[in-house]
């Protein structure tokens, strides 16, 4: 089980990138700024949150703006892993 620190990222299991030796351990942190509820192909609602799932307000999606939104997420999502192009530079 990985080691949770409330305030910061998860530790994962052993780095495997670039520049990770053996017995190396990689940082990950997991935020979720959306949750998706699919009502079909053509509708759905998709609410806004905060880092920590907290909800932000009135920052909702309904109906098809909704779905169109999930759609594009969904199929970057794709488009990244067949395509994955050049490691962004970490800070």
């Amino acid at each position: 089980m990985p080691d949770r620190d409330p305030d910061g990222p998860v530790r994962g299991e052993r780095g495997r990138g670039p520049g990770r030796g053996p017995g190396s351990r990689a940082r990950v942190r997991i935020r979720y700024v959306w949750t998706d509820i699919s009502l079909g192909r053509r509708d759905g609602v998709t609410q806004f949150t905060r880092a920590y799932d907290s909800p932000l307000g009135g920052a909702v999606l309904t109906g098809r703006a909704s779905a169109l939104f999930k759609e594009f997420v969904t199929r970057g999502t794709v488009l990244t892993m067949r395509h994955p192009g050049p490691r962004l530079r970490r800070r």
